[in-house]
């Protein structure tokens, strides 16, 4: 351990910082206590020290360093910066300090205490290596070549230290270093080279990645020809070498290289997207792929290339074929290996035309080598069909004959539920997947998505309870076990649906764990940061540390950070001392409906006070051994530590920045940040916020939105910087072509007078240029006549209603009865929706 070494240095000679020869043993078995993890016993012997000495600096960092592996920070740290005080020259107590500083994650200070600790032990391997650690976890790419340039400098015959150098100058991108120090490794190998040699074989494969990523692609596909006899992964060399081909233009060869490995493995879909490339026109492809598909008769992805550029009528002919033979086979997912012909309506056409008839030769029977099972799946696929083009009552009239004549059947319910949730009706849509779930109470898969769908209908307490039957200890630790594993799906759906409820604490709560989960993502890079020169791995390291690098860029966190943004901005909106009453939340709603709204809330209110009741500890039997870790106590299990801060714009702008800087390609990061500054009134980043979002989607209505919203704001702000209103004056007329706000709406609506999640933004933008235009605005957002409408867009007409005339229930009232003569199923527009009772559908 890196502390052994460090030992063996004596301190300054100086009385306070010189231990006579047994206190100096007994320093000796401190570290080794430290390192053997026998915390109590080192701390013991650290303060029999300190009780002879008790201003010894290197015993006063150990104590605090001790003291830090039990939990105790505060006073590790008041330890650690009185042993430095005591003997500032010790490279040991600096030494000490940053790996504080590194437990705690604060790698920036680490770094410094390193750097210092190596002032006074410019040469200690073990300080080197911890720096080079943290500074590959940093990116310091510099600073890493710089370390491990001392490192190889100090012992040069050591392989692992030329392999890390080689590493450290490719990373920083210096190739031409980065080879020639892989040469110089190179040349220590004892020849000839042995053909089973693993570490060989990665690093050919490595140095080959450098040639390729310098610009070399001539040279690297040489050196790939003259080793590729000592590499063991033939396929890697076979997909390296195809791949260089195509990059380098040699299209025949190319083909051929991709053809070699479709024939290994004819369902790789990379592979088909490179050899289509090396083809060139469609023409080539078809008669290429014909051919394949007579070679090759089971590959689903040579059927799919057919099928994607096959004529209206040769789509016909090959569908029915294959459609046919899914149904006799009875493969669930069969519908899913076409939905990307959807977007062809030619080619949806003759999908329905293609099953209608298959169902009805099944139901008459015609055929008699088809079995009776052939219906249920055709009936299946066409109640996904029909989900899928929106005619949700043949969807349900279809899945329904399929239920009837196969009742058993799990695939039909979770299908129904689908459709269920499309129509619009998610607490229906949450009970026939609690159906599905148990006729099958074993499979994990419906578990989840029952308590997904639960979640999604926000009946949190439902989906609790049922994902809890798959959790270690049931319900006793379910959501400790949930973070535990990383559960990143149900934190996000359950921080929405608390978003959606307006329960901002508990949403924030869930949407952090995922920030936390990211951040130990981060962490545990230091795992590998050893482990490749170990096992040799370079090339999975490389891309490793390349994903690490945009982490927060993944799906996952992005939705995380903009369900908090959100939530501080509600919080923003509607601050704590805000007049309205828990009745006034529900004034808009008819009375009948009112009620129970108030009901549902109080009852929710007591549950959640149950549940927060600090549970009874059960008395435990002395005869058992208590092997089991106590479940840490959640001291804010509501999140009003987090929605409760003083700044919520301030606490938005920091994730903000986030993903600013990890996804500056998505639309929602520039409205976002849109939504922020217009609140903090700082129009200019609104400007440069909004001209980002245009570069990305001109027509997008949310920008629209935000267009007349700066210009009008502004324009109209007392307060602003004559500099400020000039510029946007000339950004107003050069992005609305001198027109005013107003023509500038009307033109927009006429662009997009189908669409109604246009008119959405369209309708407020017209109450905001002009308050008395009310009834125009009410007009525009409640057509439906030849508007592109689903019955999810048309719950956000609803909202936008209820916001904008929360005096007028009548206004609301007349738009959910006039839709819900087009979406009958949708519950919103229901007014006798059906209730269901979803605990009794939970079994163990």
């Amino acid at each position: 351990f890196f502390l052994g070494e460090m030992s063996k240095k004596p301190s300054a000679p100086a009385n306070i910082k010189t231990l006579p020869t047994k206190d100096a043993s007994h320093f000796k078995q401190v570290l080794k206590f430290y390192e053997s993890k026998q915390y109590k016993k080192g701390l013991k012997l650290a303060e029999q020290i300190l009780k002879n000495f008790p201003e010894h600096g290197e015993t006063l960092a150990m104590k605090g360093l001790i003291l830090n592996c039990m939990e105790k920070k505060t006073e590790a740290y008041e330890f650690v910066r009185r042993g430095i005080r005591n003997d500032i020259t010790s490279h040991i107590c600096w030494h000490v300090f940053g790996l504080l500083y590194r437990s705690d994650r604060n790698y920036t200070e680490a770094i410094k205490c390193y750097l210092n600790a190596l002032k006074h032990d410019k040469k200690n391997p073990q300080i080197l290596r911890d720096l080079s650690l943290l500074q590959v976890q940093m990116r310091d790419y510099k600073g890493f070549v710089e370390t491990r340039r001392q490192l190889l400098l100090q012992k040069s015959s050591n392989k692992a230290n030329w392999i890390a150098y080689t590493l450290a100058q490719h990373l920083n991108k210096d190739y031409v270093q980065a080879l020639r120090a892989y040469d110089a490794y190179e040349d220590t190998l004892e020849k000839p080279w042995k053909k089973n040699d693993f570490e060989l074989s990665e690093m050919l494969l490595y140095k080959n990645q450098i040639l390729e990523e310098s610009g070399d692609l001539e040279r690297a596909l040489s050196h790939l020809h003259e080793v590729q006899e000592f590499v063991l992964d033939k396929v890697a060399v076979k997909e390296k070498n195809a791949e260089l081909l195509l990059k380098l233009k040699r299209m025949g060869e190319a083909r051929a290289a991709y053809r070699e490995l479709i024939d290994l493995n004819p369902d790789n879909a990379k592979y088909h997207s490179a050899y289509r490339t090396a083809l060139g026109n469609d023409t080539q492809v078809k008669d290429t792929y014909r051919s394949l598909a007579v070679d090759y008769p089971k590959a689903s992805l040579i059927s799919q290339v057919q099928l994607e550029l096959a004529s209206t009528l040769e789509f016909r002919t090959l569908f029915q074929h294959l459609v046919h033979a899914g149904f006799q086979k009875g493969v669930p997912s069969l519908f899913n290996s076409f939905k990307k012909f959807y977007r062809v309506p030619e080619k949806a056409l003759v999908i329905e035309q293609v099953v209608l008839e298959l169902v009805q030769s099944f139901r008459s029977g015609s055929d008699k080598d088809d079995s009776p099972l052939m219906l249920l799946w055709a009936l299946f696929f066409l109640a996904q069909h029909y989900d899928a083009t929106g005619h949700y009552e043949k969807a349900l009239e279809a899945i329904d004959e399929a239920i009837a004549h196969t009742p058993t059947a799990i695939e039909l319910y979770s299908v129904k539920g689908k459709i269920y949730k499309h129509a619009g009706n998610p607490k229906l849509a949450a009970h026939y997947l609690d159906q599905a779930r148990n006729l099958d109470l074993a499979d994990r898969y419906l578990n989840t998505r029952s308590t997904l769908y639960y979640l999604r209908a926000d009946q949190i307490d439902v989906a609790d309870r049922i994902i809890a039957l798959f959790t270690k200890d049931g319900a006793v630790s379910s959501q400790s076990n949930l973070f535990e594993m990383q559960c990143m799906w149900y934190e996000k759906e359950c921080g929405d649906s608390h978003f959606r409820q307006g329960e901002y604490g508990k949403a924030l709560k869930k949407y952090v764990a995922i920030e936390k989960h990211f951040a130990d993502i981060t962490e545990d890079q230091f795992d590998f940061h050893t482990y490749y020169i170990r096992k040799m791995t370079l090339r999975a390291y490389v891309q490793l540390l390349r994903l690490e690098e945009n982490l927060y860029g993944n799906k996952k966190f992005y939705n995380a950070a903009k369900g908090i943004i959100n939530c501080y901005l509600a919080i923003y909106d509607k601050p704590k001392n805000t007049s309205s009453s828990v009745e006034d939340e529900f004034a808009h709603l008819p009375e009948s409906e009112r009620k129970k709204a108030l009901n549902k809330k109080k009852k929710a209110e007591l549950i959640s006070k149950k549940e927060n009741k600090p549970a009874e500890v059960p008395k435990e039997d002395p005869k058992k051994k208590k092997n089991t870790k106590p479940q840490p106590v959640d001291e804010d299990p509501n999140g009003d530590v987090l929605a409760n801060v003083e700044d919520p714009l301030g606490a938005a702008i920091k994730y903000l920045k986030i993903i600013q800087r990890n996804s500056p390609n998505q639309l929602d990061t520039h409205l976002l940040a849109c939504e922020i500054y217009i609140r903090k009134k700082k129009y200019l980043l609104v400007l440069q916020a909004l001209k980002k979002a245009i570069s990305i989607a001109p027509d997008h209505p949310s920008v629209h939105k935000h267009t007349i919203r700066l210009f009008h704001d502004a324009l109209n702000e007392s307060g602003l910087h004559p500099k400020v209103k000039q510029l946007l004056t000339e950004e107003r007329d050069s992005h609305l072509k001198g027109q005013s706000l107003d023509q500038f709406n009307n033109s927009f609506l006429e662009k997009n007078t189908h669409s109604q999640s246009h008119r959405i933004e369209v309708g407020r933008s017209v109450l905001l240029v002009d308050p008395s235009k009310k009834e125009e605005a009410i007009q525009i957002l409640t057509a439906v006549d030849g508007i592109e409408l689903t019955p999810q867009i048309a719950e956000r007409v609803a909202k936008t209603l209820r916001e904008l005339f929360p005096k007028d229930a009548q206004v609301l009232n007349d738009y959910k009865t006039k839709v819900h003569g087009i979406f009958k199923f949708a519950s919103s527009f229901d007014p006798n929706p059906v209730s269901v009772d979803p605990v009794e559908s939970i079994a163990v």
